[in-house]
C-alpha cells in the first residue's frame, strides 16, 4: 500500500494534479488491499518491529530491506 501512496504522490507533484485521493479510494478497496496474505504479512512486520529493532520502525525496514539478509546478532 505504501509504493501505491509514494507512487502517486510523485505522480501529483509531476503532473501538478491531485489524484492521490481518487486511486487510493480504488486501491484501498481492492483485494490486494484486504487479502488474508497481506493481513498476516502487515502483522508479520509490526511484530519485526517490535521485537526485533525496538520499536524503530526505520531500523527494521532498514534491516528487511538489506539485499544480503538480516544479521540479527548484532
Amino acid at each position: 500500500m505504501l509504493a501505491f501512496v509514494k507512487i502517486l504522490k510523485k505522480f501529483d507533484r509531476v503532473t501538478n494534479k491531485q489524484v492521490l485521493p481518487i486511486y487510493l479510494r480504488v486501491v484501498e478497496g481492492s483485494y490486494f488491499d484486504s487479502s488474508d496474505k497481506a493481513m498476516k504479512l502487515d502483522e508479520v512486520e509490526e511484530i519485526f518491529i517490535k521485537y526485533y529493532a525496538e520499536d524503530d520502525k526505520r531500523q527494521a525496514m532498514s534491516t528487511l530491506n538489506r539485499p544480503n539478509g538480516m544479521n540479527l546478532t548484532g
